[in-house]
């Protein structure tokens, strides 16, 4: 048992197991556990035989996952997986093809994955046999100890991070599998705290020592409770209260004294308030934040598309392992990550596994929670009793957990399932002998094939492990030597191909032709790998296989951005811009992540702005706005003024790109086509503008959209001004004016520009005040930004108390200019009382130009009248 808890350990704490070099050495100490075990222990010392269903579903699991390894011909493949059979015949183009194929799509990534299986079957036999030992003790939790010891270490680790600030993830690199190897201990470590106080019934209640023990039992229960609120998973919040309910209702069924049934009760009750009361706010607002997220944090598009994965590979599935590369073909969503995992660990199992695997893993499971639920219900024993509810209720957090999340694709937690299991399976069910109901020979020979299997998986897990260490330390970017380890099962394509690109210096396309199909045919569904032997196959001049190699990667990748951006790469490089321009905008219709690699491939090949706004957008919204702002960014006016004008007659254009298409040819000296492209996008919301008024927005009836051709209202302390809807000139609103009288404020934050040309120009504006002091009121200035020598005018200034006044100003405009301000402003004093307050309304603002011209410049005419 300590072999076996060393290695599990090691593997939990090594980041649970993800790196390959520790989940290896954990194999060699599995199967260095299971030859102690079973050479140096006595024979048959208290384990039953498995009961057939259990036993043969135990067999089948592996031996199935070995069948989809095994090379089959091509017409058979053709009747078990059409899809599989397909790809197959697809590398006919490139070679003779093959004439057999395994049912796995990628045979290393399957091979790993049957080597995960029988670690965890061999954990299965291990625990079950060490379990069903110490029963015959009267300690049968011998075997959970490790368990609640090591996941009161992991919520320990978990608690160290809270105090530190920083995600509650323990050795994990996700909170949700933290989580999920807790809510598994959890069931196991409140049920023992409950056996330990139930013990001895004849007696009035426990003793010292085993009230103690289960104190600790219980703390460590609460510490693992209280890291799972910690992490912030919500799955596994949820799943860690039904594993809870799970025992509690087990224990609630079996109970003979009506104060434990109280107490088990009382537990109940206490989950319900603890799941309303007790999380930390971060996991309460997490849980509301579900209220607004139909997709359930982008996971039901996955599983909609993994519904499409399974109905190609129904019966015999893609293999197991291989959902990443099975799943790039289906993906239809979130296209900027890769999938490796469904994140629902029974939508993968069966798309991996097909109906027949998923029915094998589906009995595996029921039997053997059907047999925990049996031992929680019928045994007489407290451990026992107590022991199957704990199991029950770890497998059952679990099996929720996994309805979300890819809990059991995680080794550690994988492991830990199946010493559950194992346990579940090795708790005796009542006290009749081992061989009670059957005859002697049959079941010791039951027991010996039990025994006779286990060691085998020993010495296979041993011998596998260090061979597989070697090729990874020494020999896995060697493409000779991995080759030859590749036909025992233990390869590494992606290493040696990386280490080929490096080594001829010209990227994937200079590897040699050999090397690349070689790892085509291995991950014959990577539609990277078709366009990896593609860009080779156009070094070599071989166009017409480079052809086929392209069209099997778009059918496979049709809906990933970097292998349409390759694709698009190659029909440009052909002079096919019509297919590359429909690739390219169908990456702009499916993400924004790609946006410059598109508009880059565009400037490359020299595409024209017509043709790429015809044929090399998706015609939504974001895309052209997208495309505009690559424009803009070029600096080309004409360009610029195209786009502008195609993705605004298309309505596609809002408020943030018409302002930045205006300050664009503001700095490119372009105002008069400016002030008309916002013309044209403000549409009949400019009410006259540039027919009748220069001015926008001169009733203040809109909001300032931030054009530069709107009125900007800059903040100033002292001074507040906002639209008022109490007050009006025309319309419904005006601009107020408010001044706090704390401050002598030189005001001049309110301002427009406005486009014009030589000639005669009437302003025009209304104004009210109200108390406003000092001697410097509210004017109106109109210049030139550019040189204030050719243009600079103001009108009357407006203090003290008066009605709705008119205020006009006429000028004339120089040739050389071509921008006004107009600013509404109130100098500074140089009075002693100078601190303005008081308030002014201005409303009713335009600026017309007038017949005739003029030659000079300076003020025509000023006046204010009521």
């Amino acid at each position: 048992m300590s072999l076996l808890t060393a290695g599990f350990a090691y593997t939990l704490f090594e980041h649970a197991g993800l790196e390959p070099f520790a989940w290896h050495v954990s194999f060699f100490v599995l199967g260095l556990a299971a030859l102690v075990c079973w050479l140096f222990a006595p024979r048959f010392g208290g384990v039953s035989a498995m009961r057939p269903v259990l036993g043969w579903s135990l067999l089948l699991l592996p031996c199935y996952v070995g069948l989809q390894l095994i090379p089959v011909p091509l017409w058979l493949l053709r009747l078990a997986s059409p899809i599989r059979a397909q790809i197959v015949e697809s590398l006919g183009a490139l070679s003779g093809g093959l004439s057999v194929a395994p049912l796995s799509i990628n045979f290393s990534s399957t091979f790993d994955h049957l080597f995960r299986i029988l670690a965890c079957t061999l954990t299965f036999l291990l625990v079950r046999e060490v379990t069903a030992r110490s029963a015959r003790r009267q300690w049968p939790w011998m075997t959970a100890a490790p368990l609640i010891l090591l996941g009161g270490l992991e919520a320990g680790l978990g608690f160290l991070q809270r105090a530190e600030g920083v995600d509650v993830q323990g050795t994990y690199g996700s909170k949700d599998h933290f989580a999920g190897i807790l809510e598994m201990v959890l069931p196991l470590a409140a049920a023992y705290g409950c056996a330990l106080f139930n013990r001895g019934e004849e007696r009035r209640g426990p003793s010292t020592r085993d009230t103690m023990t289960g104190c600790v039992a219980f703390s460590i229960a609460t510490a693992v409770f209280a890291a799972i609120a910690f992490s912030l998973s919500k799955m596994g919040f949820v799943a860690c209260i039904g594993g809870l309910l799970v025992m509690g209702a087990l224990g609630l069924s079996t109970g003979k004294l009506i104060w434990k049934k109280t107490a088990i009760v009382g537990l109940f009750v206490l989950g319900l308030l603890v799941f309303v009361w007790l999380p930390p706010p971060e996991l309460v607002r997490s849980f509301g934040s579900l209220e607004n997220d139909p997709t359930a944090e982008g996971r039901l598009p996955v599983w909609r598309d993994t519904v499409k994965l399974m109905r190609d590979y129904p019966v015999f599935g893609s293999g197991l392992g291989t959902y990443d590369s099975a799943f790039q073909r289906y993906q239809s969503s979130s296209v900027d990550v890769a999938f490796a995992f469904a994140h629902n660990d029974y939508l993968q199992a069966a798309s991996e596994l097909g109906a027949a695997g998923f029915a094998i893993a589906a009995v595996l499971m029921i039997s053997i929670l059907g047999r925990a639920w049996r031992a929680a219900k019928r045994t007489s024993d407290v451990n026992i009793r107590f022991l199957g509810a704990g199991c029950a209720g770890g497998m059952a957090a679990i099996f929720l957990h996994s309805l979300a999340d890819f809990n059991l694709y995680i080794p550690a937690n994988a492991l830990t399932l199946a010493w559950i299991c194992g346990m579940a399976a090795g708790l005796p069910l009542g006290s009749r002998p081992i061989f009670s109901g059957e005859p002697a020979r049959t079941a010791i020979g039951r027991l010996a094939s039990v025994r006779t299997s286990a060691l085998a998986l020993g010495l296979l897990l041993m011998l596998y492990a260090p061979v597989w260490i070697l090729f990874d330390t020494a020999f896995k970017s060697d493409p000779e030597a991995e080759k030859r380890f590749c036909r025992f099962g233990i390869c590494d394509t992606d290493s040696v191909v990386s280490a080929q690109a490096i080594l001829y210096r010209g990227g994937v396309a200079a590897i040699p032709m050999p090397i690349l199909q070689e790892a085509l045919i291995r991950d014959a569904n990577s539609a990277d790998r078709w366009c990896d032997t593609g860009e080779a196959m156009v070094r070599l001049g071989d166009l017409k296989k480079a052809d086929a190699c392209f069209s099997n990667a778009l059918t496979l990748g049709r809906n990933d951005p970097p292998v349409l951006l390759r694709l698009a790469d190659y029909f440009f490089e052909l002079h096919r811009d019509g297919k590359a321009l429909e690739l390219s905008a169908r990456i702009l219709g499916l993400t924004d992540s790609y946006d410059d690699a598109v508009f880059a491939l565009y400037r490359k090949n020299k595409i024209a702005v017509p043709e790429i706004l015809v044929s090399g957008l998706p015609h939504t919204p974001r895309a052209d706005e997208a495309y505009v702002h690559s424009v803009l960014d070029t600096g080309r006016v004409r360009d610029a003024m195209v786009s502008w004008q195609v993705v605004n007659a298309r309505a596609h254009a809002d408020g943030l790109l018409a302002n930045q298409y205006v300050e664009f040819l503001l700095r490119n000296q372009q105002p008069e086509m400016a002030a008309q492209a916002w013309a044209h996008y403000s549409g009949p919301r400019g009410a006259g503008y540039l027919q009748s008024t220069w001015l926008y927005n001169g009733d203040f009836e809109l909001d300032p959209s931030g054009s530069a051709f709107d009125w900007r209202i800059d903040p100033i302390a002292g001074v507040e001004a906002a639209p008022d809807e109490t007050i009006a000139h025309s319309g419904k609103r005006s601009l107020r004016i408010e001044f706090d009288g704390q401050s002598n404020v030189d005001f001049h934050h309110i301002a427009q520009l406005a486009s014009v040309s030589q000639g005669t120009y009437t302003f025009e504006a209304y104004v009210k005040t109200d108390h406003l002091t000092t001697d410097q009121g509210i004017s109106f200035r109109i210049f030139d930004p550019e040189a204030g020598g050719r243009l600079d005018v103001k009108t009357e200034q407006m203090n003290g108390t008066n009605d709705w006044t008119k205020v006009e100003q006429s000028f004339c405009v120089p040739r050389p200019t071509k921008l006004v301000e107009v600013q509404a402003i109130r100098p500074a004093s140089w009075k002693f009382d100078n601190k303005i307050s008081g308030t002014a309304w201005i409303d009713s603002v335009s600026l017309s130009k007038a017949d005739g011209s003029c030659g000079g410049r300076g003020i025509m005419t000023s006046t204010a009248s009521p």
